[in-house]
């Protein structure tokens, strides 16, 4: 009979409003500590792709630097990139500028009138 006594009154101590209301208050924490740990993973997953993209990117320049690093140091390449960039031409050397030609109007009618000039004439008479 003790120990039916000894069960009820853990059950009772485990059933108690102050049991429950500590119960749910750790559980609180424990799903918000998780909640917070997931968005930190996926704000570093979205960083992570960031720096990927960045990295691409630099690599991909990385290779247009070096490739122009190396045709600069061969005679023509430093020539091809004077020329670029101080419009410069050799002793001897023609330079061909092509214009496009200008439209030509496509109005015939010399005398037009503008429309507020025609409502006052209209309008006085003459």
């Amino acid at each position: 009979m003790r120990e039916l006594r000894q069960k009820q009154i853990i059950k009772q101590r485990l059933y108690s409003m102050p049991f429950l209301v500590l119960l749910g208050l750790i559980s609180i924490f424990l799903i918000h500590g998780a909640y917070v740990v997931t968005k930190k993973g996926l704000d570093s997953r979205t960083k992570v792709g960031a720096l990927n993209e960045k990295k691409t990117t630099l690599v991909e320049r990385q290779a247009e630097l070096k490739d122009s690093i190396d045709s600069l140091q061969t005679d023509a390449g430093i020539e091809k990139e004077i020329k670029e960039k101080f419009s410069v031409s050799k002793i001897g050397e023609h330079v061909v500028v092509i214009v496009d030609p200008k439209p030509v109007a496509t109005s015939t009618d010399e005398n037009t009138i503008p429309w507020y000039k025609k409502l006052w004439s209209s309008i006085i008479g003459d």
